[in-house]
């Protein structure tokens, strides 16, 4: 099925064609939820809880440190202690929130033969002339090393839904690409 373009009826009708000429099929990585391994909800735990327990309460000890140096009005510690401190509260409201969407993807129903969540893809990339393979996971299981994916990254978004022997134009931050499914395990 090299070159050929798949069409793929989703669940309420067709979706748009994406780039490239391809249908995607709608899955179940659509929505609210966050889609990760058991392994990478723990490590968003575990960095929650250092953040709230560690990096806060250090802040707080540097607004206080400033706060102890008299005149507020002209203390640069202050206003960057103070700034930290809306930094680390946003930030820990984010994570909560996050948590609360976290669904495992050990639960999942992965569809047959299809780019998704849970998946690895042997893929060509056309544009560079090789072939490469990587684990779509949730965004807390990325690696720095490029092997295991988070599905919201461009280069995963861009594969989701499709099927071995589609080809699909995918926008990258430093420019587009083509691809090819070779193999989905």
């Amino acid at each position: 099925m090299t070159g050929a373009r798949r069409t793929t009826r989703c669940e309420g009708g067709d979706a748009e064609p994406a780039a490239g000429g391809v249908r995607k099929s709608q899955g179940f990585w659509v929505g609210d939820e966050i889609w990760t391994t058991r392994t990478g909800l723990e490590k968003h735990r575990r960095e929650l809880n250092e953040l709230v327990n560690v990096k806060m309460p250090a802040n707080e000890e540097a607004i206080g440190r400033a706060a102890a140096q008299g005149d507020l009005s002209e203390n640069a510690e202050w206003e960057a202690a103070i700034e930290e401190k809306r930094n680390l509260s946003a930030r820990a409201g984010s994570m909560k929130e996050d948590q609360r969407h976290a669904t495992l993807l050990e639960n999942a129903i992965l569809p047959e033969n299809t780019v998704c969540p849970g998946t690895k893809v042997r893929y060509m990339d056309h544009t560079a002339g090789k072939e490469r393979t990587i684990t779509l996971l949730g965004p807390w299981d990325a690696t720095d090393d490029s092997k295991i994916v988070s599905y919201r990254a461009p280069l995963a978004q861009g594969m989701l839904g499709l099927h071995t022997g589609d080809r699909q134009q995918v926008n990258l931050p430093g420019g587009e690409i083509e691809i090819e499914i070779l193999e989905i395990d």
